[in-house]
């Protein structure tokens, strides 16, 4: 947030955390953590509005369900209700 809230557009800042899964949705993710289960947090930056939609979170074993959903998501969003 902090380096959106800088003036930075999406892509053009690269975070091992921080990676996109397309179609606007972008994965936070744990990295480092030895041992650790990783969970996976799915988000919708939206930068016009200055806001960042949290869609789901899910683990490795869910990964494809979870991307599947967030981007269904993200697509409502965009094109609203």
């Amino acid at each position: 947030m902090a380096l959106l809230r800088a003036g930075h557009k999406l892509g053009s800042f690269q975070v091992g955390f921080f990676r996109s899964e397309r179609e606007g949705v972008y994965r936070i993710g744990q990295t480092g953590v030895p041992s650790a289960k990783e969970s996976r947090l799915y988000v919708f930056p939206n930068a016009e509005q200055q806001v960042m939609y949290v869609l789901t979170i899910g683990t490795k074993e869910g990964q494809a369900e979870d991307i599947n959903e967030a981007h269904r998501i993200a697509r409502s969003l965009r094109t609203g209700p």
